[in-house]
């Protein structure tokens, strides 16, 4: 009985004890449940985050993988670009060659040309000389049919070669620039001589005062004066003298009345220096020593400066006073009018025909009288003949 008692005691000791060993393992039970929900909480957190996250790299190895892409592309992009740039650079250089052969091609095609053009001018002078020729031996053989018939077709052939290369000539556009070049010149040279002439008057002042001593000074200008009176009576029979031919208008710019010509160029010549006074005769020949026998003590200047020629002693001059004495002796009831264009169309014509009358035999007849007459005309009416009556007496 004792020993069910104690046993029952023991039973009910160990249910106790085993109820609170159950009790507290029931907290910790709850306590690990809650703990086991939190982690499982944080575990589906964390399967999230790592969801996020694996899909985060995901996109992030695309990106990748689209940037490498990229890449490669850019870098095909350059490679080609960089050939691209290598064969500019290639064909650029090419492009210089050829350019420059280009350029030395045409800077020898416009000398070919230019040698051509010079040639065909020349030619041309060549004809216009030939031309002139041609008309100065029909004037001398005008009586000769034959002779007339053969210079006329030659005539014909000449005009013809000489409209054609005229026609190449007026292409080039080179005649302006010629006549204005040409003007510079004359009216250089002209401003030249004049100052040649004052220090030709300042030297003949001082050989006359340095040979006024010589014993053979008189002699030689009894034979000067005696030649300065035979030159003073020409010069008056002459119309035109060195003073009007030097006078100041001569410098003022004259227009010029071509019809090709739009504009010229007018150069302002400079103001000749006139002498302090006027010389004694510039129209005397060259001095020379005129006494038999040289004087043994002669005194020689220090400089000798030549004189210049006399205005008539010009071949130029002689001609025109030639043709005026024909332009006087011409038929009274002839045309007093004179044209250039009539001159040049008859010059130049395929007729027979010079400045625009027929060539004919008599002297007293409207033909070379009147055709020589109206050449005199037009020079004395057109500035290129004053020029080149000034320019012949200067020389």
């Amino acid at each position: 009985m004792n020993d069910d008692y104690d046993r029952v005691v023991m039973l009910q000791e160990q249910l106790e004890r085993l109820t609170k060993d159950m009790g507290e393992m029931r907290k910790d039970y709850n306590e690990l449940r809650t703990l086991q929900q939190i982690d499982h909480a944080t575990l589906e957190a964390r399967d999230k985050d790592l969801a996020a996250k694996d899909k985060e790299i995901a996109t992030l190895r695309d990106s990748c993988t689209k940037l490498k892409a990229e890449k490669d592309h850019v870098e095909a992009m350059r490679v080609h670009d960089e050939g691209l740039a290598d064969k500019a650079k290639a064909d650029l250089v090419t492009a210089a060659v050829a350019r420059e052969k280009e350029l030395r091609a045409t800077r020898q095609e416009r000398n070919e040309l230019q040698e051509r053009n010079d040639l065909k001018k020349q030619k041309l002078e060549e004809l216009e000389e030939e031309l002139n020729e041609l008309y100065g031996t029909i004037r001398d053989h005008e009586e000769n049919a034959d002779l007339v018939e053969h210079y006329e077709k030659r005539q014909e052939e000449m005009s013809t070669d000489m409209d054609k290369l005229r026609e190449l000539m007026e292409d080039s556009n080179r005649l302006l620039l010629v006549k204005d070049e040409r003007i510079t010149q004359l009216e250089k040279q002209l401003q030249r001589e004049r100052e040649r002439i004052h220090k030709a008057a300042e030297a003949a002042e001082a050989a006359e005062a340095a040979r006024s001593s010589s014993p053979a000074y008189d002699d030689h200008y009894q034979q000067v004066d005696s030649l300065q009176d035979e030159l003073a009576e020409a010069e008056e029979a002459f119309e035109y003298s060195l003073d009007s031919l030097q006078s100041e208008d001569d410098y003022a710019p004259q227009p010029l009345e071509l019809s090709h010509i739009e504009s010229v160029l007018n150069y302002a010549p400079k103001a000749p220096q006139k002498p302090a006074r006027a010389p004694a005769n510039l129209a005397l020949a060259p001095i020379r020593e005129a006494a038999k026998a040289v004087p043994k003590q002669a005194i020689e200047p220090e400089y000798f400066v030549e004189a210049p020629p006399a205005f008539w002693e010009s071949w130029w001059v002689l001609f025109f006073l030639v043709l005026g004495f024909l332009w006087t002796f011409r038929q009274p009831d002839g045309p007093s009018s004179v044209t250039v264009g009539a001159y040049y169309n008859g010059a130049f014509g395929n007729d027979r025909s010079l400045a625009g009358f027929p060539i004919s035999s008599g002297i007293g007849d409207t033909g070379v009288t009147e055709a020589l007459g109206r050449l005199v005309a037009i020079t004395v009416t057109s500035w290129e003949g004053w020029l080149g009556i000034v320019g012949a007496s200067l020389y």
